[in-house]
């Protein structure tokens, strides 16, 4: 995947975090509620739409 511009960026809180599962999805997780998103590559993409939110600055 290329890098995308910061225009392109999903907005969240900064209490979101997310977590891939290692049966193809991912669980978001905020102080209001959780949700799972299911998929086996979309962890790639919500990191590249959701940086910072393991850990990553870019």
């Amino acid at each position: 995947m290329t890098n995308l511009d910061p225009f392109m960026r999903l907005k969240v809180k900064g209490d979101t975090f997310f977590l891939p599962d290692p049966n193809g999805g991912v669980y978001f997780r905020n102080n209001l509620c959780s949700f799972r998103i299911e998929g086996w590559t979309i962890d790639q993409w919500i990191e590249k739409l959701i940086p910072g939110s393991r850990g990553s600055t870019h």
